[in-house]
């Protein structure tokens, strides 16, 4: 209630990755329930999707639809169970008792279907299930019946692939002109190369080569990275770097890069390919 009060105080545009911070999802997921509703969303010019309130207030129910469904759906002899919104629209269902059980299932609430995957290391019931930004579940405390709570805790792995790189190359257009860009960016400890970040716009004059990347966050099919840099003509800027990938090469990936001192380009590749993973 507290989150939905919130949404409603804050009249503003959300960016997708926005939601999915706020909704814990992934951008592909969210961008597949547009299909069951309608007119969601609004379409920038530079190809970035933006989202109204009334749009968020249509994704959260359907959030808290898919849990509930999962919960419907158990055997009734099963309580005190995690259960666990999964970045991909799933929902992880894990322990619980009267049975005492250590297992974990997961539901698709698309197909409305269960599967089996690993079990706990220790049965456990009226537990907490958190999802971990890597796509881990943090299982905490609980207890079983008659016995004293339990003071354990374990990580557990719903095999949700986690991306860590990024890497891009391309064109786009700029008012006629055209933009060649090229990077890679990793997160710490995942990457045996260097970051760098390279952009060029002949027309505007506006040139970077070789810059360092201090920031990446990774949120699905959608990627930011950012940091501080010295143009050709030995300006100093920061730049801001949204990119999509929206599939195999040539499928309306998408880039903006934004620098301090005004200067923006931004929408699909006209050749190239953008490739998170």
């Amino acid at each position: 209630m507290a989150l939905l009060y919130f949404l409603r105080m804050t009249p503003k545009l959300f960016k997708a990755t926005d939601v999915c911070e706020m909704t814990q999802l992934q951008p592909y997921v969210l961008r597949s329930w547009e299909k069951e509703f309608p007119g969601i969303g609004v379409q920038k010019a530079d190809g970035q999707r933006l989202y109204r309130q009334s749009d968020v207030d249509q994704v959260l129910p359907r959030i808290i639809d898919a849990v509930e469904q999962a919960v419907g759906n158990l055997q009734p002899v099963v309580v005190g169970i995690g259960v666990t919104l999964l970045p991909d629209g799933t929902v992880l269902l894990a322990g619980g008792t009267n049975l005492e059980i250590d297992t974990a299932e997961i539901y698709d609430p698309v197909t409305g279907t269960w599967s089996l995957t690993g079990s706990l290391n220790t049965m456990r019931k009226d537990h907490a299930a958190t999802l971990l930004l890597n796509g881990m579940v943090l299982v905490t405390g609980g207890a079983l019946i008659h016995k004293s709570a339990l003071a354990s805790a374990e990580l557990y792995d719903p095999g949700i692939v986690v991306a860590t790189k990024v890497d891009g190359n391309g064109t786009i257009n700029r008012h006629g002109d055209r933009v060649t860009f090229q990077f890679h960016a990793s997160q710490p400890n995942n990457s045996t190369s260097a970051d760098y970040f390279s952009f060029c716009d002949p027309a505007a004059g506006v040139c970077l080569t070789n810059a360092g990347i201090r920031n990446l966050s990774i949120n699905g099919d959608t990627a930011e990275f950012s940091g501080t840099a010295q143009l050709d003509d030995e300006t100093k800027v920061q730049y801001s770097v949204n990119v999509t990938d929206n599939g195999s090469p040539r499928t309306r990936d998408t880039i903006s890069i934004n620098l301090s001192d005004g200067y923006s380009a931004g929408g699909m590749l006209v050749n190239g390919d953008i490739r998170i993973h």
